[in-house]
């Protein structure tokens, strides 16, 4: 026979059970905004009935419910989709600043927009082309060492500029070294928190949101390989390399790449072999500053190198004002964008420009001619460009890059959205689907409530039958 208080307890485990499922769903209803938390479900089942089947059980008409419990409390988490989300996150970090840093050095070139180097390059041959008219004029002979001038330190303003970028990108790649390093150490403890509840029974739901949007951020930085060790621990590894284990991080340093120009590597403190990243920002870094940027630095430099190569040939082969001899003197010194100039000589002596072809010609202006002429010389690309011609297809290389980059950045953004709208259709918090839930849960509150009411009229019935 079942106890007397049979009703009465069945009763309070409902009431139980529906406060901690009223729990859970206040508790979503409040994170519906929190960032990346996964919605939460009480599992309700029924407790064991009785008679439970044994040997000397009670014969009755059969066996009779003892109310329910929440067994567990469920969360919405579906680990693939997040590998999906962490994944995307590294492509999306990587073009981003792909696209990011050649959308910067687009604006550099500023074309066609004055300065520029294709603005100061025709400027420069166009004042050339006035001296050959004017070889005996002083003016022309001034405007063309300004001129010069200009073109040499717009040639230098880029390199610096470049230069400058290059710099900037090395300190990203430290300071997000450092965030590797938090975050890696923010895991770890989580991992821990996760290991030590699970091993006193209890879920770790909380916890595991937590874990999970330290992995989104340290995903934005660097790809990485999440592994579930079975034991609440998640192992990350780079590229088959260690960053947290089971209770140990191995953290990372940004040295400097003595086979790279000492720009800045990332490396594993335990052993010191590299770190092999082929996502998240760091790699975007890498690939702007050691791909691209090398790219069009070397074509800047070729451009100068011509046109320091053009340019002195005719001129210490020419005559300068009132000279009897040839000049023997370069127009510009330097070896490449980075330090072009003009010969401070020159630049001192406009007179000594060798505008002439031939001795003491005063107003010979052949030699000033052939220098101009030197816009239209086919002096790139294995003679089939000329230096603007060169310059214009640079210009277009890194426009036609620039939007390359950032149709990829526009792909990963878009599946990131997907992703996004997936992750809150199956694991996000729905409002109205609380609220509906919190209303049920109301009533069987209520209702339980009720039962115990009534269970205790009729306890109190017998009572008094006893007692009277």
């Amino acid at each position: 026979m079942s106890s007397t208080f049979f009703g009465l307890e069945i009763a309070l485990r409902g009431i139980t059970a529906q406060q901690t499922a009223e729990s859970v769903t206040s508790n979503n209803i409040v994170n519906a905004n929190t960032t990346g938390y996964t919605k939460q479900t009480a599992s309700l089942v029924t407790t064991t009935p009785f008679p439970y089947p044994s040997a000397n059980a009670q014969t009755i008409t059969g066996q009779l419910g003892t109310g329910v419990v929440a067994n567990q409390i469920d969360s919405a988490r579906d680990n693939m989709l997040n590998t999906r989300i962490t994944k995307n996150n590294s492509q999306l970090s990587s073009s981003s600043t792909i696209s990011d840093g050649l959308s910067q050095i687009e604006t550099l070139f500023n074309e066609p927009s004055t300065p520029s180097i294709g603005d100061a390059l025709n400027n420069f041959y166009s004042g050339l082309s006035d001296l050959a008219n004017n070889p005996d004029n002083t003016g022309v002979r001034d405007n063309v060492v300004n001129l010069a001038d200009t073109l040499s330190g717009t040639f230098k303003t880029m390199n610096d500029n470049l230069d400058s970028m290059n710099t900037d990108l090395n300190n990203r790649i430290k300071t997000d070294v450092t965030s590797i390093n938090n975050l890696a150490s923010e895991i770890n403890d989580v991992n821990n928190e996760i290991f030590k509840a699970q091993t006193m029974g209890y879920t770790t739901n909380d916890l595991e949101d937590t874990r999970q949007n330290l992995m989104n951020s340290l995903s934005k930085i660097t790809d990485f390989q999440a592994t579930d060790m079975g034991n609440g621990y998640t192992k990350i590894e780079i590229n088959g390399h260690t960053l947290v284990g089971v209770n140990y991080t191995v953290k990372v340093a940004a040295v400097a790449d003595t086979s790279n120009s000492d720009n800045m590597k990332v490396v594993f403190s335990d052993d010191g072999s590299d770190a092999v990243i082929t996502g998240g920002e760091i790699n975007g870094i890498t690939t702007l500053r050691d791909t691209y940027i090398p790219e069009y630095r070397n074509s800047l430099d070729s451009m100068a190198q011509s046109l320091m190569t053009s340019m002195n040939s005719l001129q210490s082969s020419g005559y300068a004002l009132n000279g009897t001899s040839a000049t023997g003197i370069n127009f510009f010194n330097g070896t490449d964008s980075a330090d072009i100039t003009i010969n401070p000589n020159i630049a001192s002596d406009p007179t000594l420009i060798a505008a002439a072809a031939t001795a003491s010609s005063t107003g010979d202006g052949t030699n000033a001619l052939a220098m101009a002429d030197l816009q239209n010389s086919l002096l790139m690309d294995s003679g089939t460009m000329t230096i603007g011609e060169h310059y214009s297809s640079l210009v277009s290389k890194v426009g036609s890059d620039s939007r390359y980059a950032s149709n990829d950045s526009e792909i990963y953004t878009d599946i990131g959205t997907n992703l996004s709208t997936q992750w809150q259709s199956e694991s996000g918090v729905s409002l109205d689907e609380e609220m509906t839930n919190l209303v049920k849960y109301q009533h069987a509150f209520e209702a339980s409530s009720k039962v115990m009411v009534v269970q205790d009229q009729l306890l109190q019935t017998i009572i008094d039958m006893i007692t009277n």
